[in-house]
């Protein structure tokens, strides 16, 4: 028995040797080595941890930095690609309707902005993207030069008007639209008085003897192109305004503004009157040009209302009359012509010094 028990100590005491040298570690001298050596395993474990806490950081700021550029060098690639492609389109859509855009832009100025024509060699355009911009100015006629009156800029979106910027160029201001008969100079024949004639004929009275002035005259009735013609003979008669039976305001309470046309022979290489035998007959087939396309005819032009389609359809049923007229020449022979009965009202729209010749 005590044998067995002494076995058994023996037993236990070399199971625990055996224990003993398995668990391998530091061997400290003192708590204190312990404790030292615990703290600077922290304070590592610390320092590392702060320090992957940065790196995080800068590595999500480059990683989204990154991404931004190649998104944006993405889109730029694409774009670069495409803009060819689109310019060609662009190019393709407006090959057919450009001409036909501009033609009707220099029209409308010829037939509804009185005493107007277009300078230089007519309407340029650019062409950008789905979009188009046409850039004219246009001249007036002040005793027997052409003086500027406005600088255009028309753009167009597609097949429509997105904006008209017109800068003035005169000395004096201009109505940006026509909303009156004030506004056009003109009063028609059936209108009631609300022009301040005896002002205008002041003004014309107090110009000098030896100066040129632009006078917008309003008939007291209709005349026909031969009458008008005679009436004038030491003046310029440079545009007329006709009978549409459309003067005043419309059914939806809209001034339609006058049309007319360039009474003298034009030679411009650029004017849609060039080489007409009859300006009235050019003048009927502008209309008909424009009737259809009246909506960009109205967006392009001064006017709130044109209703070039009835006035058409009044003109080849009545024939032209004329109601108004822009003269132009010495305001000496103007002061001739200011009391003829005929004449119901007048405007002066300008002068200018001396510049007239035969």
């Amino acid at each position: 028995m005590m044998k067995d028990d002494d076995d058994k100590k023996k037993d236990d005491q070399s199971g625990s040797d055996d224990t003993n040298q398995n668990v391998k570690g530091p061997k400290f001298k003192t708590h204190d080595d312990y404790y030292d050596t615990l703290n600077d395993f922290v304070n590592d474990y610390r320092s590392i941890e702060n320090f992957e806490g940065s790196q995080e950081q800068k590595i999500i700021k480059k990683a989204k930095f990154h991404s931004r550029m190649t998104t944006i060098i993405s889109v730029l690639a694409i774009l670069l690609l495409l803009n060819p492609a689109l310019t060609i389109v662009t190019y393709m859509y407006y090959s057919g309707k450009a001409n036909q855009m501009l033609d009707t832009i220099s029209k409308v100025a010829y037939v509804t902005e009185p005493n107007t024509k277009i300078e230089g060699q007519g309407i340029s355009s650019k062409i950008g993207i789905f979009s188009m911009d046409a850039y004219f100015y246009t001249l007036k006629r002040v005793g027997k030069e052409d003086f500027r009156t406005a600088e255009y800029n028309i753009h167009f979106l597609g097949n429509h008007v997105s904006s008209v910027d017109r800068r003035n160029l005169l000395d004096k201001p201009v109505p940006e639209a026509f909303v009156s008969s004030e506004s056009t100079g003109f009063l028609h024949p059936d209108a009631s008085m609300t022009f301040d004639d005896f002002r205008e004929r002041e003004v014309l009275n107090g110009l000098a003897s030896d100066t040129v002035a632009e006078v917008y005259i309003s008939f007291d009735k209709d005349y026909t192109p031969e009458e008008i013609n005679n009436y004038f003979p030491n003046l310029d008669v440079v545009w007329v305004a006709v009978e549409t039976g459309e003067s005043g305001e419309n059914a939806e309470g809209i001034y339609t503004s006058p049309l007319g046309y360039p009474f003298m022979k034009d030679s411009d290489p650029w004017s849609p009157f060039i080489g007409s035998k009859s300006n009235e007959e050019t003048f009927i087939s502008i209309l008909k040009s424009l009737s259809k396309n009246e909506k960009l005819a109205t967006q392009v032009s001064r006017a709130k209302a044109l209703s070039i389609s009835k006035g058409l359809t009044y003109i080849e049923k009545n024939g032209i009359k004329i109601y108004g007229a822009v003269v132009t020449g010495p305001v000496n022979e103007i002061r001739k012509i200011e009391d003829k009965p005929m004449i119901r009202t007048i405007k002066v729209e300008d002068s200018k010094l001396w510049n007239w010749h035969s």
